[in-house]
């Protein structure tokens, strides 16, 4: 399923500079021999530190070709109450 493969999803962002609804649950763009090319360089691991903090947060690091490294980490998911959703983005979430 691709909207819920993080490894495609991080692909299709890489390589078209965006993620959309449609993009994320295109199955055609799951089969691509490009997407599952970039896909299959992109490895998941688990975080003892996220583990033992639980909530539903996330630390993503991004290692390039050529060694730079950069990181991201997102302690409150959009939509929860450390992180909410003003009423306008929940509004255009429910119209999709």
């Amino acid at each position: 399923m691709p909207n819920i493969n993080l490894q495609h999803l991080a692909a299709v962002f890489l390589m078209e500079g965006e993620l959309s609804f449609e993009a994320a649950h295109d199955q055609e763009r799951f089969r691509s021999h490009q997407v599952r090319a970039l896909r299959d360089k992109i490895v998941l691991s688990a975080s003892d530190i996220l583990q033992k903090e639980g909530g539903r947060q996330a630390i993503v690091r991004m290692l390039d070709a050529s060694g730079n490294s950069r990181e991201h980490r997102t302690r409150h998911v959009r939509g929860t109450w450390g992180n909410p959703m003003p009423r306008s983005e929940v509004d255009a979430k429910a119209a999709l």
